[in-house]
């Protein structure tokens, strides 16, 4: 139903059933799914908090249309940034519907996905895997799986599995769902989802023609099917952008960047929520790319502000800002805050995402690039190879994150052993080849595989420390 047909339905039964007459309160949840269809975030809250407080003194509070409308105010608390009160809700729900309905009840598994979703977007990933595995178990025993509810489950598995860094597994799961999703349901909402966020994960395992390729298709479906003002086209045109940056187009991301964010201003009236400050971001990361560090670093530092009082310090989104930040501190040679702010992010990341979290190794690798600014060859290239091994571990020895981490560590071994010698530095691959043979003091900190594997000239690869948002795939740096 329409905004105008939902109100003039609650109207009518208004004035004929009565404020508290369970259809006349089932009406106002007809309010709320219009009005956030609409965007109109404030009055779909209203209508949740109506509905709720109807149904709790006339129905009670666990009844299963209360915990319905419980359950939808968490949905529309999400895009409203009120992420604490969304899990808390949605955990509220999902506690309450397994002691009265069952843990394998569809209402429960649909909740499941609730409290998912909204600690992901807090950042609690771990928790987040875990419901949604769950969540599929029940569906498949449910349904078998196939069916569409158990093919979503395998999507948002994934998601969670890439949300972890967890790029193979999470490769197969979703792999596998999108190739039925298109075969059986091509034009739903949701394949248009798992599209756009597989081509995400394609881009984190480097294989950035295969993530471009998808990328358009989902936006050419989303184009196609939500219109071009829709905020959900404006992701995938943003990640979009992220590709060329990736692949060396810094103009046309830039100007697509450009396009979005005056987009999302003017629909989210503002420079503070989530989607304008991903594009912001980006565009920041754009300039550094370019070599436009000063305008770079004024848009990092007010996003970096901003996810500091909305999301906490401790949030995957703020660590990011605050190494991204650190980088490009380092580039404008304010090498001391620089430093700060990269072993900060450090710490908390081994911490809250693990020690070899591709965010994490990014900020690592960040950090050793800054030990290398600063003259600190021993400490720069003992970081670097830890950096570089830990990527062949995560990422495979053929991510383009991989291989430029060994440009980096063959650089930063060449001029600590220059320096230690006391001759000039080698350029190349081939320098590090040649100090092996030569048997040079300090070499074997060198890893053997390493020189077989790009002996000669290194490729150097232009990659960035991209950023992870759960928000519908979207990216930025």
């Amino acid at each position: 139903a329409s905004l105008e047909e939902a109100e003039k339905a609650y109207t009518l039964r208004l004035r004929f059933l009565g404020e508290d007459h369970p259809d006349t309160l089932e009406t106002l949840d007809l309010i709320a799914k219009a009005a956030k269809d609409l965007y109109l975030f404030p009055k779909a809250m209203d209508a949740c908090f109506r509905a709720i407080k109807g149904k709790t003194d006339t129905l009670g509070p666990d009844d299963p249309s209360t915990l319905k409308s419980m359950a939808y105010l968490g949905i529309v608390y999400r895009p409203m940034e009120k992420l604490q009160e969304a899990k808390e809700i949605g955990t509220h729900v999902l506690e309450r519907r397994r002691a009265v309905l069952g843990n394998e009840h569809p209402d429960t598994l649909i909740s499941m996905s609730y409290a998912a979703t909204a600690c992901r977007a807090l950042g609690d990933y771990e928790i987040a895997a875990k419901l949604e595995a769950e969540k599929l178990k029940g569906w498949t025993k449910l349904y078998g799986p196939s069916h569409p509810q158990s093919l979503d489950a395998l999507a948002l598995v994934g998601w969670a599995y890439a949300c972890q860094g967890k790029y193979v597994e999470a490769d197969k799961l979703m792999g596998h769902s999108l190739a039925v999703q298109i075969d059986t349901r091509p034009t739903h909402w949701f394949t248009f989802w798992t599209m756009h966020s597989y081509s995400v994960l394609l881009g984190m395992q480097g294989k950035y023609f295969e993530a471009e390729e998808l990328s358009e298709q989902a936006l050419d479906l989303r184009t196609q099917y939500i219109g071009l003002s829709h905020p959900y086209r404006y992701v995938s045109l943003l990640y979009l952008a992220w590709i060329y940056n990736e692949t060396g187009r810094y103009g046309e991301a830039e100007t697509i960047e450009l396009e979005v964010l005056d987009f999302n201003q003017k629909f989210y009236e503002g420079d503070t929520h989530h989607d304008v400050l991903l594009t912001r971001s980006q565009l920041a990361s754009t300039y550094s790319y370019m070599s436009r560090h000063s305008e770079a670093y004024d848009i990092k530092s007010a996003v970096y502000e901003t996810r500091l009082k909305t999301k906490g310090e401790t949030h995957p989104a703020t660590l990011r800002c605050k190494s991204s930040l650190g980088a490009t501190l380092t580039s404008l040679s304010r090498l001391f805050e620089a430093e700060t702010l990269l072993t900060s992010a450090r710490d908390l990341q081994q911490t809250i995402l693990g020690a070899e979290h591709p965010e994490t190794l990014t900020t690592l690798s960040r950090l050793a690039t800054l030990y290398e600014r600063r003259g600190k060859h021993n400490e720069a290239a003992g970081l670097f190879l830890d950096v570089f091994e830990a990527s062949e571990r995560v990422l495979g020895e053929k991510h383009p994150r991989t291989r430029a981490r060994a440009k980096d560590l063959e650089r930063s071994e060449s001029a600590r052993l220059s320096l230690e010698a006391g001759v000039a530095s080698t350029s190349g691959g081939k320098g590090i080849v040649k100090a092996l043979e030569k048997g040079q003091e300090g070499t074997q900190k060198m890893p053997t595989k390493l020189v077989t594997r790009f002996k000669g000239e290194v490729t150097s690869f232009a990659v960035g420390g991209g950023e992870f948002e759960e928000r519908l795939g979207s990216w930025t740096a």
